[in-house]
């Protein structure tokens, strides 16, 4: 059971003058958002919940595996041997996202099961094919006809501005089970491909998790890109906090041979999480200097796919916790790169199969039915910080959107050494709030000068474990296993705390933020007249 341990309480202030000219802010945060795989997008209830973040935090790019695996009936041969393609189920994905303000961030990859050269290597409970082509003339038939019936269908300049990512995660077995050599060979023949087409086309590789090294990615993949003339156009980046994947992964990757149940066990079973609050933003730092290095450091660069966990039924991911861990990453890494792409939108994701469990430790932003997890609310409340830099620092922010001014403050608590471990015997289903060191009461303010004198409307919205957890709301409900239509739509009204109030000032004023863990919290001063 969780006990009440908090007691200290930490206050920090900061001055900030708002009338600073500050620095313009792109919120290239905003420019992709993730679902699984390309024909979950056609999936009634995943696209009410990318109509639902299209309205309350818009998005640039969707990005998703599998747009030719078999379930999108892409590709396919007649009894000679001959390619037959179909882009219907292509057709309506792209119409339903360009429709709602979306642009494809295409994944190359996986293989049709008809051009696998071995249809017996695949991942995920709804398999996608993982091995090279059996044909690398089939294959390049298979891009050049796709991307030729997309430019007939939505014109050559919409196409040249989508992505292209090639592959996924080359550096593990389990998604390119071939060689390092194939897999070269397969991104050149693909890049040249494309180019024919038209040069204006972007493709990027080679989509790798950056806290695992390969020898397939980094300085030997731009070696082998610059001999043969085929750098790609943007660099995608993974990111997930464990420092032992690598070893884990090598240490069982023989193993997948003969235990295909193995990789989902992996995607399942929690194994612990980087010790330091800080990784991602350290990694990347990394990561964007070996760039540097190989000169790269003009492309554009996009986290395709980034987390806390890589673990689908770690169950945090559906507390208060990730509120703060998302505010606190976008912010430290705010326009760092051309985009962070949160993996993933939705907990209807076809991975692994599907748990029976409401709040079953999913990587989504929203959870079963449409039910908005914290996490989702935090975006909801970064997707209202204006265009202008004023102020910025740790656990705040203060930007501005013509004379309104936004504070975003958040109390971040990290994972204690035992959970980062990968011991969670001290938490369960109800009780999940126990992992976690060093809590404490923050109070923030923020000394504001430079404001005009007069009246302020004053809009504060809070998450909390009270407004804006839907798991806490459905452990409050006593956590049924079955939910009715009430209960969803009951589940669905939890939202941050707001709070309305008319503020006087004078001589500048203190804006005062106390906050227990994981809690985020956004205000909005607008002058009144």
């Amino acid at each position: 059971m969780e006990v009440e341990t908090i007691q200290a309480i930490e206050t920090k202030t900061y001055e900030v003058n708002a009338s600073a000219p500050g620095r313009k802010l792109k919120h290239t945060w905003k420019n992709l958002i993730t679902i699984g795989k390309a024909q979950e997008g056609l999936h009634a209830d995943v696209q009410q919940q990318l109509i639902y973040v299209q309205q309350y935090c818009p998005f640039r790019y969707l990005r998703f595996h599998g747009i030719f695996d078999d379930g999108m009936m892409v590709y396919d041969e007649d009894e000679e041997g001959r390619p037959r393609y179909n882009f219907r189920l292509v057709d309506q994905l792209f119409d339903f996202m360009l429709s709602i303000g979306l642009k494809p961030f295409v994944e190359l990859g996986f293989m049709p099961s008809a051009l696998a050269s071995d249809p017996g290597k695949t991942v995920f409970y709804r398999a996608s094919f993982t091995s090279p082509p059996k044909s690398l003339d089939k294959w390049c038939g298979l891009i050049d006809s796709f991307l030729r019936h997309c430019m007939n269908r939505y014109g050559a300049a919409e196409v040249e501005s989508w992505r292209f990512e090639f592959w996924n995660e080359p550096e593990l077995n389990v998604f390119w089970p071939g060689s390092v050599q194939e897999y070269h060979e397969l991104y050149l023949a693909t890049y040249r491909t494309v180019k024919r087409i038209s040069a204006g086309l972007k493709i990027g590789a080679p989509g790798r998790i950056i806290t695992v090294t390969s020898p397939v990615t980094a300085t030997n993949f731009f070696a082998f890109c610059r001999k043969h003339d085929c750098l790609p156009d943007f660099i995608p980046l993974h990111f997930y906090p464990h420092e032992e994947i690598e070893k884990r992964i090598q240490q069982e990757e023989a193993d997948l041979k003969q235990d295909e149940d193995l990789y989902r066990r992996l995607l399942e079973k929690f194994g612990g999480i980087s010790p330091n609050p800080d990784f991602l933003k350290e990694r990347l730092s990394i990561e964007l200097q070996l760039l540097a290095d190989q000169g790269l450091s003009g492309r554009e660069v996009y986290m395709t796919e980034w987390n806390s966990t890589a673990y689908h039924r770690e169950l945090t991911n559906d507390t208060l916790y990730k509120a703060a861990y998302i505010a606190k990453n976008i912010l430290d890494n705010l326009d760092s790169i051309d985009g962070f792409g949160y993996w993933v939108l939705s907990d209807n994701i076809e991975e692994t199969f599907p748990s029976p469990r409401l709040f079953h430790g999913g990587l989504g932003l929203i959870a079963q039915y449409g039910i908005p997890k914290p996490a989702m609310h935090a975006y909801r409340l970064l997707g209202k910080l204006g265009e202008t830099l004023i102020a910025r620092g740790d656990g705040y922010i203060v930007a501005a959107r013509g004379d309104t001014i936004q504070i975003m403050t958040y109390n971040y608590v990290h994972y204690d050494d035992l959970y980062a471990l990968g011991d969670t015997s001290f938490i369960d289903e109800t009780h999940r709030y126990n992992g976690f060191k060093e809590e404490k009461i923050l109070k923030i303010d923020i000394a504001l000068s430079g404001l005009p004198q007069g009246a302020y409307r004053m809009v504060t919205q809070t998450i909390t474990r009270k407004h804006g957890s839907s798991y806490d709301k459905w452990v409050e409900m006593g956590a049924p296993e079955s939910l009715t239509a009430e209960d969803i739509a009951y589940l669905k009204q939890s939202s941050p705390l707001r709070q309305v109030q008319v503020l006087s000032v004078e001589n500048g004023t203190v804006i005062g933020s106390t906050l227990k863990p994981h809690e985020v919290q956004l205000i909005e001063l607008t002058p009144m007249v």
